[in-house]
């Protein structure tokens, strides 16, 4: 019996083995895709990822100069659909090409897609695809935390139960927590973790703007935000917004 982790691993190793041919000068509506003979579940589309802000450089003139980074990712446009309720309409698929043998080349309607966190898209991504938590959090945070961090035991495989998928996760498991926010925050500087809460924000602002449905993602998205919030704390010797999250109010900032 064909189970559903063996149709999300063929969905993802379509995705890794379709290699898109990025244009040099602009954004065409069409580009060329590479297929290989493990491509056996075609991507529908390829999406054009670009942020909400372009970014701005000087140059040596004092020209202010506007330029918006695309990022180009497959994606199949059905997986989308079912985890995202606030999608645009996707440009109408090509054909699928008729099966050659070997390598080949195709073409896919570019789907274009403006995210708060474009960074930070391929980890939601990958999570809508497979539903590993631990992979998600071991992607999204400095450093891979104890399964323990939260209290259920989190499965390496993927879930074949779509009841099991909207099963929301318990809270953090608070003492984990702060003895994880104290390794980060003795482990790596503030720059450096400030760029992990970033991560965990944009993350979270990719899943409110598409829309997402899904509640064991938010709830990790709120234990990765305490465990990083806290080591932030602590890092700069915050103790007002250390003791919010720690597990003893009373218990004092690690110098």
């Amino acid at each position: 019996m064909l189970t559903k982790s063996f149709f999300l691993y063929r969905f993802m190793q379509s995705l890794v083995d379709t290699r898109i041919c990025t244009p040099t000068d602009r954004l065409l509506d069409v580009l060329p895709v590479t297929l290989t003979e493990k491509t056996t579940i075609l991507p529908s589309h390829i999406l054009a990822i670009y942020p909400a802000q372009p970014s701005t450089s000087v140059s040596t003139t004092g020209e202010v100069r506007k330029r918006t980074k695309v990022t180009l990712y497959g994606v199949h446009s059905i997986v989308l659909a079912a985890h995202c309720a606030n999608l645009p309409v996707p440009p109408q698929p090509l054909p699928p090409p008729l099966y050659q043998q070997g390598q080949q080349t195709t073409y896919l309607k570019v789907w274009s897609l403006r995210l708060p966190s474009p960074e930070t898209y391929p980890q939601l991504s990958t999570y809508l695809y497979t539903k590993q938590i631990s992979t998600l959090m071991n992607t999204i945070l400095p450093c891979p935390p104890p399964p323990s961090i939260i209290n259920v035991s989190i499965s390496e495989s993927v879930v074949d139960s779509a009841d099991e998928e909207s099963t929301p996760q318990p809270v953090a498991n608070s003492e984990v927590v702060w003895s994880y926010a104290t390794y980060l925050a003795k482990t790596y500087t503030q720059s450096a973790l400030m760029r992990y809460v970033h991560n965990v924000h944009g993350l979270w602002a990719n899943a409110c703007a598409l829309g997402v449905f899904d509640s064991p993602l938010f709830d990790t998205i709120d234990v990765m935000w305490q465990a990083m919030t806290t080591a932030l704390a602590l890092a700069t010797r915050d103790e007002e917004l250390a003791r919010i999250v720690t597990p003893q109010q009373t218990q004092p900032v690690e110098a």
